[in-house]
């Protein structure tokens, strides 16, 4: 497999997760949107530990050190829409609903999301590729954590300038993923089809990352 460039991000699929980490899919439990400005990844990781040991001469007599380990991934999204529907599968908050029960605002409260919470996947663009790449078929990123707790709407500025709405998450262990409930991939034969993750992901896996030739979703109206 050849390497690639990811570049800019072109569209976001949140999946509601029950508190097991097992994606529910049925009706009002996903949005897509292109209404974000940024998704930061950062890895929180614990250090290793070393066990260090001299003699009475000053001489190292017992040296050991343990494997560092990723704990979690800490996410910082910055969204320059407000869909109401999206931020409370991200953050549990509830809905506010006009007299039509069409979703007009988010009422923030004190409880947070946790355990249950969301799958986030995110699409990019590959470097070089502005039309169609090899063969006809465009590629895309796909970047995955099945598992996005603790979500919690931050900071922000009302003033004379555009307004974004900052979320600060980060990922959790032992999910239930495994290929996911949706087609993100090609499945290679042919012809080639629309096919879930090839190959199920393990609980323990934080982020998931690769190229695809299948197209992102189609934008969503709120929950679907």
């Amino acid at each position: 497999m050849s390497s690639f460039s990811v570049v800019r991000g072109n569209r976001m699929r949140i999946t509601r997760v029950d508190e097991c980490g097992v994606p529910i899919t049925e009706e009002g439990n996903s949005v897509v949107t292109d209404g974000f400005v940024s998704v930061e990844y950062s890895a929180n990781i614990e250090e290793a530990e070393e066990v260090l040991l001299k003699n009475a001469a000053g001489q190292i007599c017992v040296l050991d050190t343990t494997c560092p380990e990723l704990k979690w991934y800490e996410l910082e999204m910055e969204f320059c829409r407000v869909d109401p529907d999206l931020l409370n599968i991200m953050t549990g908050n509830e809905v506010v609903l006009d007299g039509a029960d069409e979703s007009v605002g988010i009422s923030i409260g004190t409880q947070v999301s946790c355990p249950e919470g969301f799958a986030l996947e995110v699409w990019t663009g590959i470097a070089g590729t502005d039309g169609c790449g090899e063969g006809g078929v465009r590629p895309y990123g796909y970047f995955l954590i099945p598992w996005v707790t603790n979500a919690i709407i931050g900071d922000f500025s009302i003033e004379n300038d555009a307004i974004t709405l900052q979320v600060s998450a980060r990922s959790d262990n032992g999910h239930d993923w495994g290929v996911g409930p949706y087609d993100v991939v090609m499945d290679g034969e042919t012809p080639s089809e629309e096919s879930p993750l090839l190959t199920p992901l393990d609980p323990d896996v934080h982020l998931h990352l690769q190229k695809t030739t299948m197209a992102p979703p189609e934008l969503t109206d709120g929950a679907e």
